[in-house]
This record gives structure tokens, C-alpha cells and sequence, in this order.
């Protein structure tokens, strides 16, 4: 068999088969066709105990690799085993990320300036249905307070957490019970904590991969990357050394619409970093001050000339948008040390026109020039500065 050609799995029926021949010849004679033969018996048996052991050792084989380990929980010999979830916690990833339940605060108008605001009032955003709870007691003593408000609740019976939860500055809740001397409305002003669905298995898996890849080295690049991911929302950090004696962390995050992290996520990262236990930091080496900064994403335009050709053109030119928008997201700054290759620093209009071509060309069109521009200049080459990530602002057709 060549090295690199798959084995195929034999069924209970092929093994249970191949036994039956072996008999026959051993014997030199026919087995019997009647299923309760003996010879049947023992060989529909024996087959069976193949097929378990072939499985377990092929279950044993895949958990070996971060991979390949399976996600999934399996009762052995009393002990719950989760494979994938057991390389997480030895690399020191742990376990996968629950949702969160987003926090933010909100303004409200005091009709009457008397009494207060009790902690548990509930308010809804009728858009989404989720339920949000006023943390706090808030005293009425002036004509617009500032309350905490958190998920609490959803229409599906849920507690509010994920991504139908996340507020979003400038969104409007009224509360459920009206007040007498308040506004019905709140309008969110800041995002304290955004909401995050579970993290999935695939998410956790590359999480695990990626830590494997980033081995802890006593203060690198890569492991203020590994301290900071521990924060839920977190997409990517990017360190870099800064001033004499400082560490410029720039973090990224998934709060729409450019991914800018809050004021508490990027407190959140800034814990993270220290580890801080009795004023003494166990993150972070005692060398390094630390400076958490939320990175800048920058909006790229692309003109596209002469496209025709193309049978569904609404169609074609979705699919342009949909392949920029992925390749500009997908650039990010590169850290030695930090970032795991490939380099995608670098905007290049070839790659871009490349991009373009390929969409084109499947949908049996064609078109003359693709220019990059940024702030209407035309380029063909840009290389992502400190902390900055790109995003497509517009595609033009002339």
C-alpha cells in the first residue's frame, strides 16, 4: 500500500466474510449457509470485536493531535474525556469561552427630579427583545443620570448572552414598567462588555493550534499576545516595543463596525497583561510598562474599469465586494516574534486586480484596470503601519 494512500475501514460484514473464506479453506470445505451455524456465530462475533477495537484505536489515534482530537465529550470508564478540551488545558488555553453578557451604560431623562432609580428595573430593546437590568439604584437628583444596564433575559427563555445581546452606542431601550419620573427611553452611551456567543469548535480548536505555535518565552511578542487573548471579545493584539523601557499593545476587538475595543476591554486586557497579585505583576516582565492602545482601521476605495461580458452583472459585482471586503479585513499588521506567518501587511493592487480576476473570469466577463486608492490617491503598494488594520470603504465602477 502506498504511504500515502487512505486504509478503508472494513464493515462487521467484509471482516465476518473474510473469516467464513478462511474457515473454508482451513477446513477444506464449505461453511454452512444457515446464519446460526457455528462457524457463522463465531465468526459474526469475533468480527465484531474487530470492528470496537479498530474504532477505539482509531478514536485513541485522533486524540493524539490538536487537529484531529475530538471535540466531543465521551464517557471512559467513568471519567468525562474531551480530547481537544484536555490539549487546551495542558497548553494552558483552558476551556472554551462562554458567552457573555453585554454591559453598557445608558442615559436617562428625569421628568421629576425627586425618589431614585431602583436596582432590577428592566428595560427591553424591542428590536431584538432582549431583556437589559438596571445594575445599580441610581438617585434622581438632576435632569439626565447615567445607569449600568446588562442583559438579563431574551424571548427564547435564555439569560440574554451572544451576539443578540451586544449593545451598540446609540441604542435605544424603554423600560417595561413605565416610570413616573422618568422618560420612558434610554439611550446607550458606552459599551462596557460586549455580548459574545460561545466560542465554537472550530474557534477553540484554531485557539489551541495557535497557542501551540506561540509557546510562552518569558516576555516576547508572542506572549503578551497569549496574556491578552484570555479576554472574551478579543479578535487579535499586536505588540510592539515602544519607548525606552515600554510595550505599545495595540487590541482589536469584535466591537462593530471596526473592531475599536471598549474603555473595559481594553482595562480588561491591561489586567490580563499584569496579572497583578498584591501589587506585584506575575504577567508581564517587572522591566516593561505597558501601554494597551485600540487599534486604527483604515478605509481603502477600489475603481474598477470596463467590466462587461458578464451574464448576471448585480450578481458579479456582489461577489467583487464580498472578495475585497474578506481580503482588506484579512490584512493586518506583521510582529516578529508575534505573528504567525504569512506576512499580510502589505495592500498590493496586483493582488487586488488578482481578486478581481478571478471573480471575472468564473463569471465569463472581463475588465480593464482595478486601481487601489486611499483618500483618493491611487497606489500599488501599502504596507500596514503600527497597530493599523484596513477595511474597503467603496468599489466604483467606470
Amino acid at each position: 500500500m502506498s504511504p500515502l494512500s487512505k486504509p478503508v475501514q472494513p464493515t462487521t460484514q467484509e471482516i465476518a466474510d473474510a473469516m467464513i473464506a478462511q474457515f473454508s479453506i482451513e477446513y477444506q470445505q464449505t461453511t454452512s449457509f444457515l446464519p446460526k451455524s457455528f462457524l457463522r456465530i463465531v465468526a459474526y462475533a469475533i468480527a465484531a470485536m474487530f470492528q470496537v477495537v479498530w474504532q477505539y484505536v482509531g478514536w485513541i489515534f485522533l486524540g493524539l493531535f490538536v487537529k484531529t482530537a475530538p471535540f466531543k465529550e465521551t464517557v471512559i470508564n467513568g471519567t468525562p474525556v474531551n480530547p481537544l478540551v484536555f490539549w487546551g488545558e495542558l497548553i494552558g488555553v483552558g476551556v472554551p469561552l462562554d458567552a457573555t453578557q453585554s454591559e453598557g451604560d445608558a442615559t436617562i431623562t428625569v421628568n421629576v427630579q425627586s425618589g431614585s432609580l431602583n436596582a432590577g428595573s428592566q428595560l427591553i430593546n424591542s428590536t431584538t427583545g432582549v431583556i437589559y437590568s438596571v445594575q445599580s439604584s441610581v438617585a434622581l437628583d438632576a435632569p439626565t443620570k447615567t445607569i449600568v444596564v446588562k442583559a438579563v433575559g431574551d424571548q427564547s427563555g435564555g439569560d440574554g448572552s451572544g451576539l443578540i445581546g451586544d449593545l451598540t452606542a446609540g441604542d435605544e431601550l424603554e423600560f417595561v414598567s413605565p416610570f413616573a419620573n422618568v422618560a420612558r427611553t434610554a439611550t446607550v452611551t458606552i459599551v462596557n462588555v460586549n455580548g459574545e456567543d460561545a466560542e465554537t469548535e472550530s474557534d477553540y480548536r484554531t485557539r489551541v493550534i495557535e497557542r501551540f505555535k506561540r509557546r510562552p518565552q518569558g516576555g516576547a511578542a508572542g506572549d503578551y499576545i497569549i496574556w491578552s487573548e484570555v479576554v472574551p471579545g478579543i479578535v487579535d493584539v499586536f505588540p510592539y516595543v515602544g519607548a525606552p523601557g515600554e510595550v505599545d499593545v495595540y487590541v482589536e476587538s469584535t466591537n462593530p463596525p471596526d473592531g475599536i475595543p471598549t474603555a473595559g476591554e481594553l482595562l480588561a486586557v491591561q489586567a490580563a497583561i499584569e496579572q497583578e497579585l498584591n501589587g506585584i505583576s506575575f504577567g508581564r516582565p517587572v522591566t516593561a510598562i505597558v501601554n494597551v492602545l485600540p487599534i486604527t482601521r483604515t478605509g481603502f476605495d477600489v475603481d474598477i474599469t470596463g467590466l462587461t461580458g458578464v451574464a448576471d452583472l448585480p450578481q458579479t459585482q456582489s461577489d467583487i465586494l464580498d472578495a475585497l471586503t474578506t481580503y482588506f479585513a484579512d490584512r493586518a499588521p506583521f510582529v516578529p516574534g508575534g505573528t504567525i506567518p504569512p506576512k499580510k501587511d502589505i495592500i498590493a493592487q496586483t493582488a487586488v486586480a488578482g481578486i478581481i480576476e478571478d471573480v471575472v473570469t468564473a463569471a465569463g466577463g472581463v475588465f480593464t484596470t482595478a486601481a487601489v486608492k486611499e483618500a483618493a490617491t491611487p497606489f500599488q503598494l501599502r504596507t500596514l503601519g503600527t497597530g493599523e488594520l484596513s477595511k474597503l470603504d467603496s468599489v466604483t465602477y467606470l
